[in-house]
């Protein structure tokens, strides 16, 4: 396990990773973080401040001041890199200690750390031994503390028994060993999570709970940075979809106490992190044509691909719409609404649904569309799905096939089918596609598409799914559909919009709204469609039947 723990402090970057790992381990050591990194903020060399003591050592109460570097630490970064620790040092010592620390903690004793992930050549360790002197003369102690001792503090007091089992260590480390596969579905760390976010046989304590949520994310941080080394990011963002519901689910459970809000905070930071990389990996692909080809590998796996990444844009997009005003929130919700755009219009795979399922990323993508000003594209996406599933069902392949079953994705092309209603038996597209095309107003096609789908899906059960009161409780989880809910039955698609409208009206009064679950009323309403993307649960009908 310190082993695994090393090889991740070595690769973080100083920003928005090893200075946000520090706070957590100090938090875990007893020691109490009193300044953090600020952007845009002089810190005057210090970039994590606590006041504590070290266990174990029976040194008096300090205040600890941290300057930290990424990677190893080597001769050219004493005095002359970008990263360089000399002058750091002197500005912590004539500047912060002089003018910054807060008049409560100037009684403690100083101990300046220089910290990084990797390890401090033996040069620069002289070059610390010098200045040792001179710092001890001005009443501060310095010391240093590089990847191999942050290991072994990560292990002694964030990953130590029984808070993480040798059984959790175990999941963890195979989960690293198979995060290079994309057919990895990442069950056992689903496992680890399942246990970490848990009461178990005994109530937690506040404080037991919050380490747990930190361990949750130092986890998640370490497969995440593996995942990245081994050029598979979209794994590290599945995982961390994963932590985030399962994160709420559990808060939720508890009655949302005040004090893992700050730590739930920091797994959301996680998230967003990942979600930002993997999109900035995706993005010299969505302006090309068939850009996604190659991610696919073949052309059954294209289709899928394309609707997966459809997918995650949407919530990426929603995640910005949420964030506008938030300047720290990368990409914006122009980068991210322009590439799903450009990756619809220039892969023709969008149009072709291999799954019932991927009624979800449809809603979604044409939800963002329309909601950001991009009416124009979603008309076009919509066009052309009604069409293609029209005539896929007319020529007997392609079409989306109500199973979730790759075997029979491969036998349908294969063309290994009797008729096409042996995969078509329901259907959620047609109806969502219907409604879009109705409230994008493309009536022609909408009338032209009703009629085909009536003359070829004559035993094809046309639905939606609304989910209850119950929802709450499985929907950050698991599947909601499977354990709540309600499949609603339509006879056919209506005659027009204004038949539409008074259907939605009449059963808008019978299933509750978006509004009823914790995330939207806790502010965080996207997360809802993260959790329907990510355990396949259909988008509610109420987000897009109320622009009919």
């Amino acid at each position: 396990m310190r082993l695994a723990i090393r090889e991740y402090l070595a690769g973080l970057r100083e920003s928005e990773e090893l200075d946000a790992l520090l706070p957590d381990l100090l938090l875990s050591m007893g020691m109490r973080p009193v300044e953090t990194p600020k952007r845009g903020v002089k810190q005057h060399g210090v970039d994590v401040a606590a006041v504590g003591q070290l266990p174990d050592e029976g040194a008096p109460r300090s205040l600890f001041l941290f300057v930290i570097k990424s990677g190893d630490i080597r001769q050219a970064d004493w005095a002359g890199s970008r990263q360089a620790v000399r002058p750091s040092l002197d500005d912590v010592r004539y500047n912060y200690v002089r003018n910054c620390i807060s008049p409560e903690f100037l009684d403690l004793p100083v101990v300046v750390v220089v910290c990084c992930g990797g390890t401090i050549e033996q040069d620069v360790c002289h070059e610390l031994a010098a200045f040792e002197d001179s710092f001890q003369a001005s009443g501060i102690r310095l010391t240093k503390w590089d990847g191999s001792y942050l290991s072994i503090l990560i292990e002694r007091h964030m990953m130590e028994e029984p808070t993480f089992p040798s059984v959790s260590q175990h999941r963890l480390r195979r989960a690293l060993a198979l995060i290079d596969l994309n057919e990895y579905r990442l069950d056992d760390y689903y496992a680890l999570l399942a246990d970490t976010l848990s009461e178990g046989q005994n109530m937690l304590t506040a404080k037991q709970r919050c380490h747990r949520m930190r361990q949750a994310n130092l986890c998640l941080r370490i497969l995440a940075k593996w995942a990245e080394e081994a050029d598979n990011l979209r794994q590290a963002l599945i995982a961390a979809e994963r932590t985030i519901l399962n994160s709420w689910d559990w808060m939720r459970q508890l009655g949302f106490p005040p004090s893992l809000w700050p730590e739930f905070g920091k797994v959301y930071r996680t998230y967003d992190m990942l979600q930002s990389r993997y999109f900035e990996k995706l993005r010299p692909a969505l302006g090309v044509k068939d850009g996604l080809f190659g991610y696919g590998g073949d052309r059954i796996e294209y289709p899928i691909r394309v609707f997966e990444t459809i997918g995650f844009l949407s919530t990426l997009g929603f995640e910005a719409l949420a964030a506008i005003g938030i300047s720290r929130f990368r990409p914006n919700l122009a980068e991210v609404t322009d590439g799903l755009a450009s990756l619809i219009a220039l892969n023709p795979a969008s149009k072709t649904p291999c799954f019932d399922e991927h009624s979800i990323e449809i809603a979604l993508g044409l939800l963002l569309l329309y909601r950001s000003g991009h009416q124009n594209d979603a008309r076009d996406w919509v066009i052309g799905l009604s069409r293609h599933v029209i005539n896929a069902c007319r020529l007997g392949r392609q079409y989306p096939l109500s199973s979730d079953s790759y075997d029979q994705l491969v036998d349908m092309e294969a063309e290994n089918w009797d008729s096409p209603e042996e995969g078509m038996d329901l259907s959620t597209i047609l109806p969502v596609v219907g409604d879009w095309l109705l409230i994008l107003d493309l009536g022609d096609e909408y009338k032209r598409f009703r009629q085909a789908a009536d003359a070829l899906f004559t035993k094809t059960t046309l639905q939606y799914w609304y989910p209850s009161t119950e929802t709450e409780d499985h929907i950050y989880a698991r599947k909601g559909a499977n354990e709540s809910g309600t499949t609603y039955i339509i006879t056919g698609l209506p005659d027009d919009r204004i038949a539409a409208q008074t259907a939605f009206r009449e059963v808008q009064t019978e299933f509750p709204g978006p509004h009823v679950f914790s995330c939207y009323t806790k502010g965080i309403p996207q997360l809802l469609f993260v959790a329907a993307r990510h355990f396949r649960t259909p988008l509610h009908p109420y987000y897009w039947q109320t622009y009919l």
